[in-house]
This record gives structure tokens, sequence and C-alpha cells, in this order.
């Protein structure tokens, strides 16, 4: 797999519809799609780990959750935060939970990783911020003793990259970035302090659902007719 696709195998797409779905059971894979703008089939075979997506899509996708899991997830019977360790259960989250951070608001996503090689060269006593090339260098470190491959294959110019907008990043960088990130610092570091995505409920989910609620109620009253 390139190191710019990333395949949910862990299944958290998938585990935070079908969770929505006991509270909002019009959240059908389908209505994702179509709300999206995407082929119903292709976004099947991402819930089910068989699709590669950049990080662009994902943020897409995100977005979409995240702003559902805002509204529903504290009525959930096992809350789930609306945070990307709901939808990237390969980076588990710190316990207790901190608050999610809110920083200003993003159309599609932001990293964070030049305020957090700032942080990074204050938890090692540098008195400076880390550079991008320390910071990458560190990540392929980490990445060789925990035998992981995501951080082993990054250039040495990847962060650099990222910040100077030369390349929009992947979720494995974002998963190698908090893997060692946190392994530094002393305070519970999150996924969404690294890469920023605004919850956002798409009007045209909205008008998925309302239309999907109505078919439904329909249904019901002709069965209920038939009796």
């Amino acid at each position: 797999m390139a190191l710019e696709s990333w395949k949910d195998e862990g299944g958290g797409i998938r585990r935070c519809r079908l969770a929505l779905a006991e509270l909002v059971p019009q959240l059908t894979p389908s209505i994702v799609a179509s709300s999206l703008g995407v082929d119903p089939a292709w976004y099947s075979r991402i819930e089910r780990g068989r699709q590669g997506v950049s990080i662009e899509t994902f943020a897409r996708l995100a977005k979409v959750y995240l702003g559902l899991l805002r509204v529903f997830g504290p009525l959930m019977p096992e809350p789930l935060p609306a945070s990307l360790h709901a939808l990237l259960p390969e980076a588990p989250a710190p316990t207790p939970l901190p608050a999610i951070p809110n920083y200003p608001a993003t159309p599609t996503f932001r990293w964070r990783t030049a305020e957090l090689r700032e942080e990074l060269g204050r938890a090692q006593g540098l008195g400076r911020a880390l550079t991008t090339q320390e910071l990458t260098a560190a990540l392929r470190g980490s990445a060789c003793r925990d035998a992981r491959d995501s951080g082993r294959r990054l250039n040495l110019d990847r962060i650099a990259e990222i910040e100077s907008g030369r390349s929009h990043g992947s979720i494995p960088t974002l998963l190698a970035l908090y893997t060692y990130a946190s392994s530094q610092l002393t305070r519970p570091l999150l996924l969404d302090d690294i890469l920023v995505i605004t919850p956002e409920i798409p009007a045209t989910l909205i008008v998925r659902l309302e239309q999907a609620t109505r078919s439904r109620a329909v249904g019901a009253s002709r069965r209920a007719a038939l009796v």
C-alpha cells in the first residue's frame, strides 16, 4: 500500500456509523455515500477496509462523523467522543480522555506539526523547536524500534513538505507522529492536537436523513393499514 493511502483495517469508520445508527437508523452506507456524492459501492469498500483512501478523502468522511458524534455521541449507551480516535482505533486515546481541543475551524484539514515541534523541543529541553528533519528522523528511529512501517518509510523532507504545502500528508504519517509524540510529552496528547478536522454535518446529509425518515414513516403507515 502506498504511503499516501490508508485502509480502515481497524474498522473505525464502520464502528462509528453502526453506533450512530442505533440512534439514527437511517444512517446507512448508501445515505452517507449519497450525501458526499460518492459511489455507494466505493464507500462500502472503505468501511470494509478494502479501499485505500487519501487524507483528503479521510478528512471528508471525518468531518461528517465528527459532526454526528458531537451531536449524538453523548446520547449513546457507550458514548463515543467526537475525536479522531473514534475513527482510528489503532491509535488508542489516553485514559482518562482529556477535553477535545477546539482549534480554529478549517474548511478541509490542517496539520499542527509546527506547534508540535515547538512543544517537543521544550519537552526535550532544547530551548528551541525541533527542526522538521529532526522530527522526521525521530519518527523513523521510533518506527525502527517498534517494528512499524509507517515512520520508517518517511523521507527526511516529509514534515517540511507538509508544512510548506507540497504534501498533504497521510494517515500513516499522523499515526507515526502520534506514537512518537505521545512517548515524549508529559501531557495527554490526542490525534486532534496534530491534525485539525472541523466537525460538520453537511446539509445534503440532513436532507437525505429527513427523506429516509419520511419514507420509512410512509412505509410503516402502509403496512399498518394492511393489517
